[in-house]
């Protein structure tokens, strides 16, 4: 009889006390990986990496051209706590995966983009989307609680920054909100609804016609 052993990895903690490029320090992919990042301390993300279930915890990150591919396992979460990321060019965060984002702010520039295809709940938290960068989520719910914002647009007439669901109902908690800066920029939830949580209002945005004309646009 042939006896099978299985090796489980441990999860890994790094400990970013300087600032550090990801190519020469981290590896591609990491399941359940912990990375704390001191105050003042910048971890550059220079080239595609695939995460299941890390938790990334305080300082910057600044992701330049490159994509987060976020996955999960065994019912766990992509977490961000205390921490603020900036993605350029044409970065992206794809989340097939549960994301919880607490006291964090994540900025979208030019033309990256964040795609949670799970739920996405923000506590204390802002995204966003400037230049012509967008969201477009396709999960199950997006929850916005304590004060956060997702904020489509730069204040600039030029940006055509957008966020727009397939799916997910939005809920708003606790003074939460979606801003729209601009004419250019816009919100759409084409196949349910958005919820003022606290005041258990229902709004359906997907016969809105309000200043639309005639062909709705």
């Amino acid at each position: 009889a042939a006896i099978l052993t299985a090796t489980i990895s441990k999860a890994q903690v790094y400990n970013v006390t300087s600032n550090k490029n990801w190519s020469n320090n981290y590896p591609s992919s990491c399941n359940n990986c912990t990375f704390n990042i001191s105050d003042g301390a910048t971890l550059s993300i220079d080239r595609n990496i695939s995460l299941q279930n890390p938790t990334f915890k305080g300082g910057n990150v600044v992701v330049n051209d490159n994509s987060i591919t976020l996955s999960s396992g065994s019912g766990g979460q992509s977490k961000f706590n205390n921490t603020r990321f900036v993605l350029n060019n044409s970065s992206r965060i794809t989340g097939a995966a549960p994301i919880v984002i607490t006291n964090s702010t994540l900025t979208f520039k030019a033309t990256s983009r964040f795609t949670p295809q799970q739920t996405l709940e923000m506590v204390s938290s802002r995204l966003n989307f400037y230049q012509d960068s967008y969201m477009q989520a396709t999960g199950s719910s997006v929850n916005l609680k304590n004060n956060s914002l997702i904020v489509a647009g730069d204040g600039s007439l030029s940006s055509d920054a957008y966020l727009r669901f397939f799916g997910p109902q939005l809920s708003l908690y606790d003074n939460s909100a979606i801003l729209i800066r601009n004419t250019n920029n816009h919100y759409s939830n084409l196949l349910s609804y958005y919820i003022g949580a606290s005041i258990g209002k229902w709004n359906f945005t997907f016969f809105n016609q309000s200043n639309c004309g005639g062909v709705y646009p």
